[in-house]
């Protein structure tokens, strides 16, 4: 964040008691009582101005030094928050210094906290070549996964991490910590994670301590214990000299578990306290307090200065809460703004949530080429779950012409970055191809599960359900549409069931799968629902219920808005008439309103139905 918005912005002046005492040893520490909060000066009273007092540096050591690295010279303090603007001061550093392997692993650092992997990474190999022990930790995380292009190496993780911590890097001792904690490419052992996490505690290493805090507070391996993850926050607190773990406790007081009792006046002193040792993070959390009233009075302006404050992440916050309705109503242009702000300063998650407002928003804020050229930027930073998003618009046609050459381009890429959905994609495009490869769809898809990704395991199931490229095995379908565990696989069990293929047939467990499928959203799930209800099969003839089962077909998963538009001539007129009421509702946003004389499909309902499905219910819109 530029320096000058430090001194730019006005705080209530909430003064931060003492937290309390506790000792640490190897063991947990002690449960304690929670201290009531005091503020002691009145939020309320505008004419009491804070500006922040933090230290003014404008370079690569203030902003992006790490206070771990054995390397760091005693003299330079570090910082465990690394700060807006530290690329560009790093870079700058590295120009008089180029061979300098303290800085090109904070240029890598720096580059890593915005989420631009793919540009941090061969500052790191770099940095690695000149014995940098930290960038070898550093380097070891990043193998653990959703690096940009590079591909998840839990074997390399852990060798690197072990290496880096046996050249006095205590980060590594935090990496096999979660690579244990979180099973990794290892069994799962919460007491080696517990050991690993005391020792970089041992090593002063203040992450480290956070790390055992989150153990206790999440229940990972052990009993949950708030008093305990109270204890190491507060030891973060104390080894960081304040540096971290301030915004760790403030959770437990008033995030969205507060697992010590909601107290929202004790959270944002805390969040106070992060924010002026310099944690951006939380002045979002001081925003949303403002903004909602919790403990401190409603005060939209200052939220407003808070989530500037809180850099690109806060601009994208905010943006967010402009795009769903922030003051009463929502208002897309002012939230692309900040979104732009926060994409111009590099920010992956601003690019992204740019894209998705100009390819999501209602028409006339709609621009689905210039929501593509965003998301594009994200996925080029390294961003894998971009690349899968932009191989499905194009496969699908999300908004756009169908154009597999090009999902081809980006689920090819997510796939070289070990993406199981990426690998997934790459089947469905080999069952594309002129003349289809399915041979090379079960290898795809094989992949994919084998990389964890459930869903591919339907796909699979389609083609022993159909003989393609493997022998023929309903047997064997069904073992995979079960294990797939998504809504669509369970629509494919219910046709099974409902034609007596390869399984016995049961119109009643058909339908207990669509509904099942219908849970999930899935729009063939709803679809299936309406059709037994149009024919009285096993559940009560309804068309009303019918006709509205079919709305929620169009606007739900999958494809089925394409075969209710197939199937519309052959519908009953009731359902016809029914459903394109329905379409009225949402018809005037594009100028037309059905003619309910003529329950033919006519092509501006077709609009509406394709309308209706793109934007698809709201939970799918990120409020826009």
């Amino acid at each position: 964040m530029p320096q000058a918005a430090f001194h730019t912005i006005a705080l209530m002046m909430l003064a931060i008691g003492q937290l309390p005492a506790a000792t640490y040893a190897q063991e947990p520490p002690p449960s304690r009582e929670p201290e009531p909060a005091v503020i002691e000066a009145d939020p309320s009273d505008r004419t009491v101005a804070w500006e922040r007092a933090v230290a003014t540096d404008d370079n690569c050591e203030g902003m992006a030094a790490n206070p771990n690295d054995p390397q760091k010279p005693a003299n330079i303090r570090g910082t465990y928050f690394v700060r807006d603007g530290a690329v560009e001061a790093c870079l700058a550093a590295l120009g008089k210094r180029p061979d300098d392997a303290r800085i090109l692993y904070q240029v890598a650092r720096a580059y890593g906290e915005a989420d631009r992997w793919n540009d941090a990474l061969p500052y790191l190999e770099k940095a690695i070549k000149r014995g940098s022990a930290a960038a070898l930790a550093l380097d070891a995380e990043t193998y653990l996964g959703n690096c940009g292009d590079r591909k998840p190496d839990y074997a390399k993780a852990k060798s690197e991490a072990e290496q880096a911590a046996a050249q006095g890097a205590s980060d590594g001792l935090v990496v096999l910590g979660i690579i244990y904690r979180n099973a990794r490419g290892v069994a799962e052992d919460p007491a080696m994670a517990l050991k690993l996490f005391k020792q970089g505690v041992d090593a002063k290493n203040a992450t480290a301590a956070i790390e055992l805090g989150r153990v206790y507070n999440w229940g990972l391996g052990v009993p949950s214990d708030a008093n305990a993850a109270y204890g190491w926050y507060k030891k973060a607190v104390e080894m960081s000299n304040g540096g971290i773990g301030y915004e760790s406790i403030g959770r437990l007081y008033g995030g969205f578990q507060p697992l010590l009792g909601e107290n929202n006046e004790v959270a944002t002193k805390m969040y106070v306290k992060a924010f002026e040792a310099g944690d951006q993070q939380s002045a979002i959390w001081i925003g949303y307090n403002y903004l909602l009233a919790r403990g401190v009075p409603n005060d939209d302006d200052m939220a407003v200065r808070m989530f500037e404050a809180a850099g690109h992440k806060g601009y994208v916050t905010l943006g967010q809460h402009y795009a769903m309705g922030f003051e009463g109503k929502k208002d897309p242009p002012r939230a692309r703004e900040w979104f732009q702000k926060a994409a111009n300063n590099g920010s992956v998650e601003g690019m992204v949530a740019l894209g998705e407002s100009y390819r999501l928003s209602d028409p006339p804020f709609r621009d689905v080429p210039m929501g593509i050229v965003w998301i594009s930027k994200a996925a080029d930073s390294g961003d894998t779950k971009e690349m899968v998003k932009l191989g499905r618009i194009y496969k699908d046609g999300e908004g756009i012409e169908k154009d597999y050459a090009s999902a081809e381009k980006w689920f090819s890429r997510a796939a070289a970055a070990g993406k199981g959905e990426g690998m997934a994609g790459m089947g469905f495009l080999a069952t594309k191809k002129s003349p289809p490869d399915h041979r090379a769809a079960v290898d795809w898809y094989q992949k994919s599960i084998d990389r964890g990704y459930k869903p591919a395991a339907e796909q699979l199931g389609d083609l022993y359900r159909d003989g393609l490229g493997v022998k023929k095995s309903v047997k064997k379908a069904v073992e995979l549409y079960q294990r797939a565990e998504t809504p669509s696989s369970l629509v494919a069990l219910g046709r099974l069931y409902a034609t007596g293929t390869g399984v016995p047939k049961n119109t009643k467990m058909a339908i207990m799968n669509y509904i099942s499928a219908a849970e999930g959203r899935n729009g063939f799930g709803y679809y299936e629902i309406a059709r037994a209800m149009i024919a009285g099969d096993v559940v009560k003839r309804d068309e009303t219920a019918a006709a509205a089962l079919l709305y929620k077909a169009i606007k739900g998963e999958g494809n089925a808005y394409e075969t209710v538009k197939r199937d519309w001539d052959a519908a009953p007129v009731k359902i016809r008439i029914g459903l394109k009421q329905r379409l009225g509702d949402y018809g005037p946003k594009l100028d037309y309103a059905p003619d309910l004389k003529d329950p033919s499909l006519d092509e501006p309902t077709a609009a509406v139905i394709d309308e209706l499905h793109f934007l698809g219910p709201d939970w799918r819109r990120v409020g826009l």
